[in-house]
C-alpha cells in the first residue's frame, strides 16, 4: 500500500479538527457546570434567606382563622396551583402518610381547584382559598413551592419547610421530624 504525501496531511487536518470540536465541548460543558453550581449557590443562599429573615414577617399567625383549637402543634401547608409539579407529588406523598394517623393536626390549604390535588394522589383534606398571600399575609417567595409551618398554640411558628426541587430528602427529613414530634405530644 502507498500513502501518498497528502494522506498524512489529511489525517493531521481531521484530527486538529476534531481536537477542535472536542475543545469547544470542553468549554461548553464547562460554562454549563460553573452556571449549574451558580445557580445551586444562589438556591441555597435564597433557601437561607428564606428560612432565616423572610419567615420573621409571618412568626406569629392568627390562630383564629385556623380554628386549631387546643391543640399543641398543628402543621400549616400552603401550596398554590402554579408550584413545581415534581416538589408537589412528593410533598403530597408525605402529607399523606402524616395525615393518615395525625389529621386532625394539619391543614393544607390550597390556592386551586382541589381536585388538581387529588388526581395527584392527595388523600387529605384540602381547604381551598383564592389567594394564599392575601388569607397568611405571606410573600410569594415563600409559597413559590410548597411550604410547611409547624406552628405551636400560640401561635408561633416553630419550624418552616420549603420544598426544594431536586431534593426530596429535605422534605422527607422535615415531615420525619413532624412525625416525630407528634408521636412525642400526641401518643405518649
Amino acid at each position: 500500500m502507498i500513502i501518498s504525501k497528502k494522506t498524512p496531511l489529511i489525517i493531521n487536518a481531521v484530527l486538529l479538527v476534531l481536537n477542535f470540536i472536542l475543545i469547544y465541548k470542553n468549554f461548553k460543558n464547562q460554562f454549563v457546570i460553573s452556571e449549574l453550581q451558580s445557580q445551586i449557590i444562589r438556591l441555597e443562599n435564597s433557601n437561607y434567606k428564606i428560612s432565616n429573615s423572610n419567615i420573621d414577617e409571618v412568626q406569629k399567625l392568627d390562630l383564629a382563622s385556623l380554628n386549631i383549637g387546643d391543640k399543641k402543634f398543628i402543621l400549616l401547608t400552603l401550596i398554590r396551583d402554579d408550584v413545581c409539579g415534581y416538589c408537589l407529588i412528593n410533598e403530597i406523598k408525605y402529607l399523606n402518610k402524616i395525615y393518615s394517623k395525625y389529621s386532625n393536626h394539619i391543614k393544607v390549604y390550597y390556592e386551586g381547584y382541589a381536585n388538581k390535588l387529588t388526581s395527584l394522589g392527595a388523600n387529605f383534606e384540602i381547604i381551598e382559598v383564592l389567594n394564599l398571600s392575601d388569607k397568611f399575609q405571606v410573600s410569594n417567595n415563600i409559597t413559590d413551592n410548597p411550604a410547611s409551618f409547624l406552628i405551636d398554640k400560640n401561635g408561633y411558628i416553630q419550624s418552616y419547610h420549603k420544598a426544594i426541587p431536586g431534593r426530596p430528602e429535605v422534605s422527607a427529613r422535615f415531615f420525619e421530624k413532624v412525625k416525630s414530634l407528634f408521636q412525642t405530644v400526641y401518643e405518649n
